[in-house]
């Protein structure tokens, strides 16, 4: 056990960075028949006399401490806050307990009998933006308790308003010893009808990429109100024990202590909130399916966007061959027309010779025949190249072709011939024996 409290304590100062040389310090006292709500800024070097101050009647007191927390041990070790796990310590709050609850979501309760300071209730919880460590002492009906506020984050600001608004305006109930944990079920329950709205505002209709991005921020939203609920549940499951447990000793001497004025208006206000809990449930479970049904239409809509890509890739690419295919038609055309008036153009620069005389009674010459001589063979010597060298393939097929039809036709002839000869045999071979 000592070895988890120096390894709990050790990871606590080396994660846990004070941030403000001054606390915020809530308290509610008696005064007569009145409670009296107070708020002050405390230094940090009062604060630890200040809780350490045995009263005479009984008080609540909160103080609240601006951190900056790591998920890892830092080598360096921040021992501004080391008399605060004295202190809880003191209260009956073991330090590997509260290191245990540091960034991780959830709430304990416990009860413990202490020496001096007889019958506890220990409560830790995690909020996300709050890790609060609190006791309350059955005997003096008097509640310590310590908030770490994280710096990141405006729901912490948030958090810390409604906690100040709430113990002003239920002052009068601060002895109860369930007053602590409904403040948390009220922090809890807040904090998911405020992400809710925020849930709703957009459209999960549209599957553009600024609306997939915000749909991710939703979800992560939805993880935090499902978290919220599940430390709700906690707290309630520990008051409805302790109302069940009220409820069956009926009105002994020792419940008719704790049944009263403010304990029986808390377990009022818990009856309703629970009325709540499973509706809030069921809307967490909608949401739920409500972003896993969005999730699953993506696939299928940017399946069906590729689909329709492809088509119209394909239709452009329909295109493109029909394209393709006239402009080869416009090169082929112009090919032929090439090789048709190439030879007689290079005959004509070759022979390039007076044959024609412009000046004279005769314009052609008698060797003008020679030039038609030339010309015609050549440009039908070109096009038989053309052809026997890009038409190869096709002109062999046809050849084949041709000598298999021709084959045929030899074996069709020669087996027709064959059926005749025979015939023929049959009909001498039975003139002979006649």
């Amino acid at each position: 056990m000592e070895s988890l409290r120096r390894q709990g304590r050790d990871r606590f100062l080396h994660r846990v960075e004070n941030l403000s040389p001054e606390c915020k310090v809530l308290e509610i006292s008696s005064s007569g028949n009145d409670a009296i709500y107070s708020e002050r800024m405390m230094p940090m070097d009062q604060v630890q006399n200040y809780i350490r101050t045995d009263s005479e009647q009984s008080i609540f007191r909160l103080v609240q401490f601006t951190v900056s927390v790591f998920v890892q041990p830092r080598p360096k070790e921040y021992g501004e806050l080391a008399w605060v796990l004295d202190v809880l310590m003191e209260l009956g709050i073991e330090t590997y307990l509260i290191d245990s609850h540091i960034c991780a979501t959830g709430c304990d309760m416990m009860e413990r009998e202490l020496c001096r300071k007889g019958k506890v209730i220990n409560m830790i919880a995690e909020t996300g933006y709050i890790f609060m460590a609190g006791s309350y002492n059955q005997t003096t009906r008097s509640t310590t308790c310590f908030f770490f506020v994280w710096t990141t984050g405006s729901d912490s600001k948030r958090q810390l308003k409604y906690t100040a608004e709430f113990m002003k305006a239920n002052a009068r109930l601060y002895q109860d010893k369930h007053f602590l944990p409904f403040l948390l079920v009220r922090l809890f329950t807040d904090h998911i009808f405020w992400l809710f709205p925020k849930y709703y505002s957009e459209d999960f209709g549209r599957f553009d990429e600024e609306n997939l991005q915000l749909w991710d921020n939703n979800c992560t939203n939805l993880r935090l109100i499902q978290r919220d609920s599940y430390c709700i549940n906690d707290i309630t499951s520990y008051m409805r024990a302790y109302i069940d447990g009220s409820t069956e000793q009926g009105n002994s001497s020792t419940s008719s202590q704790d049944i009263l004025d403010g304990d029986l208006d808390i377990r009022e206000a818990f009856r309703m909130m629970e009325l709540r809990l499973p509706s809030i449930q069921r809307r967490i479970e909608f949401e739920r399916q409500r972003s896993d049904e969005f999730l699953s239409r993506i696939p299928r809509r940017l399946m069906r966007e590729d689909t329709m890509a492809s088509i119209e890739l394909a239709k452009a690419g329909v295109e493109l061959t029909r394209a393709a295919k006239g402009d080869s038609s416009s090169m082929k055309v112009i090919a032929v027309m090439t090789m048709v008036f190439l030879p007689g153009t290079f005959i004509a620069a070759l022979f390039a010779v007076p044959s024609l005389n412009w000046n004279g009674d005769d314009v052609v010459g008698e060797n003008f025949w020679m030039y038609w001589a030339f010309t015609i063979p050549f440009t039908i010597l070109v096009l038989v190249l053309w052809l026997v060298i890009t038409q190869r393939k096709q002109m062999r097929s046809a050849f084949e072709t041709s000598k298999k039809q021709w084959y045929a036709k030899a074996d069709a002839l020669i087996r027709r011939l064959h059926r005749e000869g025979s015939t023929v045999g049959r009909e001498e071979q039975e003139r002979e024996e006649v």
